[in-house]
């Protein structure tokens, strides 16, 4: 049995747990109809990794792998012509990405350069200060 307990213990979201509660009410026995009836539903990876011990786990993976060669096989034609419609646009993006963080480097550097120039002095007298009140207070010397 799933019970809404096992399922709140394990984290699943709320709703989730909500249709749990709503499709079967406090718990539910676990066969392969109900399942399959249900797979659309939910999460059955989410529930494969927070509700079954390790040999329940590996017997998961193992007959989760045939259905995930035959989907890979199933979509591959779709990504293919979904990946040479897109491609253009990706090559535009990349580009226009690529002069974006070009022209924000070398303003960050530019001002970076002004920053650390404006700084220095003040930073100069503060680590000097940092150094000394160290110093101070390794010796156990107090502030006056």
């Amino acid at each position: 049995k799933i019970t809404l307990t096992m399922l709140r213990k394990a984290g699943a979201c709320k709703p989730q747990i909500e249709l749990f509660a709503e499709l079967f009410g406090e718990a539910a026995d676990v066969t392969e109809e109900l399942c399959a009836l249900h797979a659309q539903e939910f999460e059955w990876n989410w529930a494969s990794s927070n509700l079954l011990d390790d040999d329940q786990r590996e017997i998961y993976r193992e007959a989760r792998a045939s259905a995930w060669r035959i989907y890979n096989e199933a979509i591959a034609p779709a990504e293919k012509i979904y990946n040479e419609a897109t491609a253009p646009a990706e090559k535009i993006y990349d580009e226009t990405i690529d002069s974006a963080w070009k022209i924000y480097r070398e303003a960050r550097a530019s001002a970076g350069k002004i920053y650390d120039e404006t700084i220095a002095p003040a930073e100069k007298i503060y680590r000097e200060a940092c150094a000394r009140a160290f110093a101070r207070a390794w010796s156990g010397e107090r502030v006056k």
